[in-house]
């Protein structure tokens, strides 16, 4: 990571050194009331249920003494409405849900439901007392719990007591639905955890603004005098008015600040004058590069260009003539020799300054008839020749009769300056691949054909004609 991205960072709110404390407080505070929390809420819950089984088995205890003397009369009606009384009654913070009187050998022999309103019989295995608890219960001289869960997953409570007047006449079970002391249970669970975030809070809150005023503020006054010189600019200061350990930090960034400051004026004080020096240095170069640059392309001019008619060399005929020619899957070129008729003539009678500006209107003429993409060059002399790219031997005929036509019916008063008659030439033409398979053979047919032209009377086109086989 970059230095500005780590102090843009210390510097944005929400992601400081405060935030990461007080948040690191509050984590330790949720921790340790979690924990304490918890031992707290499992205390909280074994004493709720002890007190249930202590509030049952005092309950059960009242109504020991009149059931042992409804067995001991043998009034077994008396001791069903005093098993109903206690089940519709029920008791504190819990529900009765079944209670039932037990013989000595642990058989039910009177029991009472708190809900008959379903129609089922109810059987005393359907409350948890199944053989095992019963027989336990009929021999134990104290009394005995236990506490089980029903097919729905609620808790209840099992506790049977003695049923004794004088000697023992059974036992007394009743099962208490335990949902109100769970209910209690999580009361209080969620009442901790309340108070325990709403701590939390608060000790944040506190310790984010100590923190900030401490810590952080300065913390973030260094960050921001750091980007501000990071940024370029030297007179930055971090004010922090503290007499610990970050007010001697500001001190000493404060101080290394300033040295760096003055050093980095002198530095650019330097920069600045070599720099106006090198200034001056370049544009002495620039100009001779100037200078050099237009002597190079006036060399480069005059190497690919006639001097006298303006358009291309023999030299630069020949290069793009190569390209052009010699390659496979190459379109058809054809080449047009052009030579003006009579010119030595021209030139014994009017002198080579006519002769110079009739060719320079030859040239004219034929740049005129041309295409942007074809290229017309002074081969030597009075010769011209014309590089017709992706042009087949037909078209490029056309092309020469349409050169030749213009020039013959040309006034080269103007050009000349005096009337020196009519002006016509010859024209050879030839093309690649149909003729020649090179560039030198294509040269050569171009020119005899140029030859046959001159022969056959001047004044015309000719294309190549392929010998027949001997």
């Amino acid at each position: 990571m970059r230095p500005v991205d780590r102090t843009s960072r210390l510097v944005r709110r929400g992601r400081g050194i405060g935030t990461r404390l007080a948040l690191m407080a509050a984590a330790v505070v949720l921790l340790t009331m979690a924990l304490a929390g918890g031992l707290l809420i499992r205390s909280m819950g074994q004493v709720y249920h002890t007190e249930a089984r202590t509030r049952a088995a005092s309950l059960l205890g009242t109504l020991a003494v009149p059931c042992a003397m409804a067995v001991s009369v043998n009034a077994l009606e008396r001791l069903d409405a005093y098993l109903s009384e206690v089940a519709r009654a029920g008791g504190e913070h819990m529900d009765i849900l079944h209670v039932a009187m037990l013989d000595s050998s642990g058989r039910v022999i009177a029991q009472a439901v708190a809900d008959e309103r379903s129609g089922e019989v109810a059987t005393a295995s359907m409350f948890g007392l199944d053989e095992p608890f019963r027989r336990r219960a009929a021999n134990s001289a104290d009394a005995e719990w236990r506490e089980t869960r029903d097919p729905a997953g609620h808790l209840r409570l099992t506790v049977s007591t003695p049923a004794v007047s004088g000697l023992r006449w059974g036992t007394i079970v009743a099962t208490f639905d335990l949902r109100p002391v769970e209910l209690r249970v999580r009361i209080a669970r969620w009442a901790l955890v309340g108070l325990s975030l709403l701590f939390a809070a608060v000790l944040g809150i506190e310790m984010y603004s100590g923190l900030s005023r401490m810590v952080v503020t300065p913390v973030r006054r260094l960050a921001a005098a750091a980007a501000a010189i990071q940024r370029g600019n030297l007179g930055a200061r971090a004010e922090v008015p503290q007499n610990d350990e970050l007010g001697r930090l500001a001190d000493a960034f404060n101080d290394m600040a300033a040295q760096m400051q003055s050093y980095t004026e002198g530095l650019e004080r330097k920069v600045a004058e070599r720099s106006a020096e090198v200034q001056r240095k370049n544009e002495q170069l620039e100009a001779v590069n100037a200078q050099l640059e237009q002597a190079v392309a006036e060399l480069a001019r005059l190497a690919s260009q006639d001097a006298l008619t303006g358009i291309a060399n023999r030299r630069q005929f020949m290069e793009v003539l190569e390209r052009h020619v010699g390659k496979p899957a190459q379109p058809p070129t054809t080449l047009l020799m052009v030579d003006v008729d009579h010119f030595k003539r021209l030139n014994d009678t009017f002198g080579h300054p006519v002769g110079d500006r009739v060719l320079r209107e030859v040239a004219r003429l034929l740049g005129t008839g041309l295409r942007g993409t074809d290229l017309l060059a002074r081969y030597g002399g009075e010769e011209f020749t014309a590089v017709l790219p992706a042009t087949p031997p037909d078209v490029g005929f056309e092309v020469a009769e349409r050169l030749r036509t213009a020039i013959s019916h040309h006034d080269f008063r103007e050009a000349a300056g005096i009337d020196i008659g009519k002006v016509s030439v010859s024209i050879g033409i030839a093309c690649h691949p149909i003729h020649a398979a090179t560039s030198a053979e294509l040269i050569r047919c171009a020119d005899e054909a140029l030859y046959t032209a001159k022969r056959e009377g001047r004044d015309r086109a000719v294309a190549f004609r392929v010998p027949p086989p001997a």
